[in-house]
């Protein structure tokens, strides 16, 4: 018998160039497609506050990842903080 992946949360803060450049639906595609549950969303203008939990290897992928983003993004700053696990029943995106 297999043990169960470990798994992981964190809190992203993500600053830079990251709102009105679609960072939000591209972070969202790479959730699911990681089958990571959580959110993201903007909080300013040049902030997105994102929450991801899952099997730890695809939670630090995406945490990587993040500090690229889309084309258009430019982050400059990924800030991930542990999280306690909480169920959004799959991924969203707010405001």
């Amino acid at each position: 018998m297999t043990e169960p992946e470990p798994r992981k949360c964190v809190q992203l803060h993500i600053q830079g160039r990251v709102t009105g450049v679609g960072y939000r639906w591209w972070f969202q595609q790479q959730a699911q497609a990681a089958h990571l549950t959580g959110y993201v969303r903007n909080v300013g203008e040049r902030e997105v506050e994102a929450y991801l939990c899952g099997p730890a290897d695809r939670v630090d992928q995406l945490v990587e990842r993040a500090a690229v983003g889309p084309p258009a993004a430019r982050p400059t700053s990924v800030r991930a903080v542990p999280a306690p696990e909480r169920d959004f029943g799959g991924f969203r995106v707010f405001g």
